[in-house]
């Protein structure tokens, strides 16, 4: 290339991973895993480096093996079904004793006057729902997962388009959007005018403004549904393959020494009273940090004087072995590598993401044999990237276990400034068998590190660096990022939604963490996470010198169990029980959505009013890109709009219940056969799926046909499912279903937010 070209990339190259890239050379050349190989892609062209941005994150993924097959014990019996029933009744019963045992302990202290009684109570109550819970969730997995059964859900998936029970509900959505909404979609992806909104002027008054994105929601609704359809399967085959091999002898210094774990020779109690204590907030702990970061990121080198040394690291580092064949022989790592990279799920997800023309990888396993994983999505012509989070199967008991252990544990040494968070989630992201393999987790940060002392937290950022490198070395436009969960999904996005807004990863600055949209979202931290939470965001906001706060958002779909019925009485900053087990809070805004234009409702008692009120100054909006409530930099009005998505030549289409009609958007999903696609296609402005603004009617217009006939919108259930939503108790478990959630979606329509208050 020649020296402009090598100019301009040495311009959009990560300064902070550039400098972190020359710090670990001499160190640790395996660290080079967490960054793309820039030097050699300058020459590739896009597809060849997408490629090798693949294999990158695959490694990373392989690599989390030989913790999993250490840490989740060791096979008892060689049948997988009788080994996964005797692993889920241990799991069950060490669950069942450890909470009566600290509730033994609680009435101990409570006798001593030592907590008080709505603390006693509410763990008395908690642990006798939840035994009771996870006795019938124990038995009710395990018969899902008998083989015969699992061949009545391989049927049950082929008469539901190959989709999975969580997604059946309602499979439309994922063949609903058309190719303009897409495009639409991925423009709001990929807009950076929102990290550059200009601040009001000094005779105005500072109006913060919180902008909901219906093109993004939908779109980020698909990507953290999809990813349903990834099974546990694969992993489990390959964690058996690993136990059943021999690993390759380690010497003792690359073992980290003979202790039992421990990388020094030390161990800390995560739980017990050696915890690190949390991290007191004050506003310095996050300035501090952006200052530093800001601080290297100047002081880094240029790439142009790296380049030769991370040119030659990355070619060792491409023939060198990783840590799943540094710790296993070839053979037997090739084999462990094929067995986890084999899901039939990867495949679907896979083919939607093409037909997205987007890619997609996934990142990690989280800790688990379970299904539970992160996955990454991005457009590698674009600078835009999703960190999707997979949420509960209602099969997979382990699962179950993380949900349901709901004791609070200090995290202010994986979120500095914060309190107390669910331990069942933080350990998904933060397992306390690392904090134990060295006491405090985060001054390993920047330090030697080897690949089996890394977190899922960790193997997530290093995926996203591998990405956003890539991405950066193609255009200079800043990388969005943003993140998406459904259930147990959103409680690992926000977590690390949180801990990345830190700015303690290394992340380039020209990385922007955009917002996070969640739905189905239980209760994570403590009231105090929540208050610091907001009061970050505030601040972000105010040294961004910008109107614009980037945000949580958390849908909520009419009466969902999961966002309804957890406790929840810490969302109120009044609520005066802090400790109590019922002061569970969410973080970031609520969003209950309402079909029709300014009907949907938001929820968030913490957001910027001072204690439990609610300030005038928070625009909270819903806008969308198809009906022009908002705009794409650069387009000006709606005919240019329309030409900017013009999705091709209009074909003639019959539509059920009218004529031949001017087609002017495709379906870009798959797994619909042509009359499908003629019956779901759209005739008309008229026709417009939930509430669509430019349509001009009410959000039931285009249900009944031109000649009355009544016919499904793309992404419409049925209305025998739908009516389902509204029955006393199981109205509340099918409402936290994916596919109703898309459906409640389908129907909002742009608009103000109208506040309410919990």
């Amino acid at each position: 290339m020649d020296d402009d070209k090598q100019q301009t990339f040495s311009t959009s190259s990560a300064a902070a991973t550039t400098s972190a890239a020359a710090a670990h050379l001499d160190d640790d050349e395996e660290s080079l895993s967490k960054f793309t190989v820039t030097g050699t892609m300058m020459e590739m062209d896009v597809d060849t480096a997408t490629a090798h941005v693949h294999e990158s994150i695959r490694s990373l993924l392989a690599d989390e093996v030989p913790d999993l097959a250490n840490t989740k014990g060791h096979s008892v019996f060689n049948d997988p079904y009788l080994h996964l029933s005797y692993n889920s009744f241990k799991s069950y019963i060490q669950f069942v004793i450890i909470t009566w045992s600290g509730v033994a302990v609680s009435v101990w202290h409570f006798v001593g006057g030592h907590i008080h009684f709505v603390d006693l109570f509410a763990l008395i109550l908690f642990s006798v729902l939840v035994c009771s819970v996870l006795t019938v969730g124990v038995i009710s997995c395990l018969f899902w997962k008998l083989p015969l059964v699992q061949r009545f859900l391989d049927l049950y998936a082929y008469f539901h388009d190959g989709f999975s029970f969580v997604n059946s509900f309602n499979t439309k959505m994922f063949s609903s959007l058309t190719k303009r909404e897409v495009r639409l979609s991925k423009a709001a992806l990929g807009d950076t005018s929102q990290h550059h909104h200009p601040p009001p002027s000094s005779g105005e008054s500072a109006v913060v403004a919180k902008h909901f994105n219906l093109e993004i929601a939908k779109m980020l609704l698909l990507l953290s549904s999809v990813v349903y359809e990834r099974t546990s399967e694969a992993t489990r085959a390959s964690l058996r393959q690993a136990r059943s091999v021999p690993k390759v002898p380690r010497k003792k210094s690359e073992s980290g020494g003979s202790g039992g774990g421990s990388r020094h020779g030390q161990s800390a109690s995560v739980g017990s009273t050696g915890s690190p204590p949390p991290t007191p907030f004050t506003p310095s702990t996050f300035s501090m940090a952006q200052s530093q970061s800001r601080h290297h990121a100047a002081a880094s080198p240029s790439f142009s004087q790296l380049r030769p040394r991370i040119q030659q690291t990355a070619q060792a580092f491409v023939k060198r072995p990783s840590h799943l064949f540094k710790t296993f022989q070839a053979q037997h790592a090739n084999k462990i590598r094929s067995l986890l990279l084999a899901s039939p799920g990867d495949d679907l997800i896979a083919k939607l993401a093409a037909n997205l023309g987007i890619e997609y990888e996934p990142v990690s396993e989280l800790n688990s044999a379970s299904s539970a994983y992160a996955a990454v999505f991005w457009d590698k012509t674009s600078n835009w990237v999703v960190l999707s989070f997979k949420g509960t199967s209602p099969f997979e008991f382990d699962e179950w276990l993380t949900d349901f252990d709901i004791t609070r544990v200090h995290a202010g040494h994986r979120l500095p400034g914060y309190q107390t968070v669910h331990r069942g989630f933080k350990n998904r992201l933060f397992p306390e068998h690392h904090d134990n393999m060295g006491g405090a987790g985060d001054e390993r940060l920047g330090k030697k590190n080897t690949a089996a002392f890394r977190t899922p937290y960790e193997t997530i950022i290093a995926a996203l660096k591998v990405v956003t490198n890539d991405l950066m070395s193609r255009t200079d436009k800043d990388i969005n990022v943003w993140f998406t969960g459904h259930s147990l999904g959103c409680a690992m996005a926000t977590l690390t939604y949180t801990r990345a807004l830190l700015n303690l990863d290394g992340l380039h600055p020209r990385v922007q963490l955009c917002d996070a949209y969640l739905y189905g979202a239980p209760v994570v931290c403590d009231m105090a996470s929540a208050r610091i939470f907001n009061d970050y965001m505030e601040k972000r906001r105010q040294e961004g010198k910008t109107g614009r706060v980037k945000s949580i958002w958390r849908v909520c779909n009419k009466s969902d169990a999961v966002t309804t019925l957890l406790p929840m009485l810490g969302d109120d900053p009044l609520y005066p029980h802090t400790t109590s087990l019922f002061a569970y809070a969410h973080l970031g805004s609520e969003v209950r959505m309402r079909p029709g234009r300014g009907k949907s409702i938001i929820i968030d008692n913490y957001c910027y009013g001072g204690r439990g009120g609610i300030t005038r100054d928070v625009e909270a909006r819903v806008v969308s890109l198809k009906d022009g409530s908002h705009r794409v930099p650069g387009v000006e009005d709606d005919v240019e709009m329309e030409a900017l998505f013009d999705s091709g030549d209009e074909t003639e289409v019959e539509v059920q219940g009218g004529g031949p009609t001017g087609q002017r958007d495709e379906l870009a999903g798959f797994g619909m056969t042509d009359e499908q696609r003629r019956r779901f296609r759209r005739g008309g402005a008229g026709a417009g799926a939930g509430g669509d603004a430019s349509s001009g009617g009410h959000w039931w217009s285009g249900i009944v046909g031109r000649k009355g006939k009544a016919h499904s919108l793309p992404g419409e259930v049925p209305w025998w499912i739908a009516a389902m939503e509204y029955l006393p108790l199981m109205g509340r478990m099918v409402s936290h279903f994916p596919g109703l959630y898309f459906h409640s979606l389908q129907q909002m329509g742009a608009g103000d937010f109208v506040w309410r208050r919990r």
